[in-house]
């Protein structure tokens, strides 16, 4: 979420695991997202959607990769190495208005 901010995104959906921060050096390890981080994505017209499955990117019929083409979303690359997996696609979609999707 702080990449975002600092890439300077604006207009997007965000598909998140957790709608949590976690950090696992710190007791406990899950935390709320910040208020301040919350206030920017809002700003930004950036919509979160946490879909608590996993979002691996291993093949074409993958949680992320099929979510991705059930919403008409052109996946540009992969995202998110994790344990030697991608676990996530970027991509966009051909629309004007949010009201189309």
């Amino acid at each position: 979420m702080t990449q975002i901010i600092n890439d300077d995104v604006e207009n997007a959906m965000l598909f998140v695991h957790y709608l949590s921060n976690w950090d696992i050096t710190k007791k406990p390890p899950f935390y709320l997202m910040d208020k301040e981080q919350l206030e920017i994505f809002k700003q930004r017209n950036i919509s979160i959607f946490c879909y608590h499955v996993p979002l691996d990117n291993f093949s074409d019929y993958s949680t992320s990769v099929a979510l991705a083409k059930n919403l008409g979303i052109k996946i540009i690359e992969s995202f998110a190495l994790s344990r030697g997996a991608k676990n996530g696609v970027i991509g966009t979609i051909d629309i004007d208005l949010i009201e189309e999707f």
